[in-house]
């Protein structure tokens, strides 16, 4: 005679970037392990891709997020939504005054937290009157890339923005990347000007992340201050200092 089987619950969440609603179910112990393994070995790299392999295993709609394609943010929203209903809602960490620097505890509701997206951005840039481009948001790989790139190489520079460039139109068409080559989408960003290459940069400066102000009470100083987390770790480690 098997053994019982375990039903878990279903949630929903939407994906900060498309608006999709997706279903997902809480991570199992065998997830959490993978992810416990990641976190250990202080690799991003490997780190990122237990977060994909976990979430590729959690989402149960019928259609498939593509986990390698999602931008960082989205990658980082979802996870945050999905360790909230697997572990808890809360979250306890400790963080630094910014006006003592002194250590002190704080707790965040998870449930809170949401992708800020910023007025006035837009994936789309108009170049001349007939010509634009859309930009699409850049993967754990691209934003590398990006944080690496030497802004006095100018191929360095390139190679990112073309990489994030999802189509080119005119008034006739529209020019999509599956269609085209990388080299094809670098060689035009290469015929840009430099004003061009300034919008394109402001795409990158105005992007929607997962940002929350943490309001806590410092137990030295006895006053209440408070911490912008920006990164995923930022909600879960300790001793933050991303003071507002």
């Amino acid at each position: 005679m098997p053994l019982p089987s375990v039903s878990t619950p279903k949630y929903e969440l939407t994906v900060p970037s498309t608006k999709e609603v997706v279903k997902f179910r809480p991570f199992l112990v065998k997830e959490e392990k993978i992810l416990l393994m990641a976190s250990e070995s202080k690799d991003q790299k490997q780190v990122v891709n237990a977060l994909r392999d976990v979430l590729a295993g959690c989402i149960t709609s019928e259609n498939k997020l593509d986990v390698m394609t999602l931008p960082t943010f989205d990658l980082q929203y979802i996870f945050l939504k999905l360790r909230a209903k697997s572990v808890g809602e809360v979250s306890e960490l400790t963080v630094l005054c910014p006006k003592c620097e002194s250590v002190s505890p704080a707790e965040i509701d998870l449930g809170d937290v949401e992708v800020t997206f910023p007025e006035g951005h837009t994936k789309e840039i108009p170049i001349t009157d007939e010509v634009g481009l859309v930009m699409r948001y850049p993967t754990f790989e691209m934003m590398e890339s990006q944080k690496n790139a030497d802004a006095e190489n100018i191929e360095s520079v390139i190679n990112v923005l073309s990489m994030c460039v999802d189509s080119i139109y005119d008034k006739d068409n529209i020019y999509t990347r599956k269609d085209y080559s990388d080299n094809d989408f670098k060689d035009f960003v290469y015929s840009l000007t430099q004003s061009d290459l300034t919008k394109m940069q402001q795409f990158f400066d105005t992007m929607p992340n997962m940002e929350h102000e943490l309001k806590f009470m410092c137990t030295k100083c006895k006053e209440q201050q408070s911490v912008v987390l920006r990164s995923l770790d930022d909600f879960f480690t300790s001793d933050s200092a991303m003071s507002r």
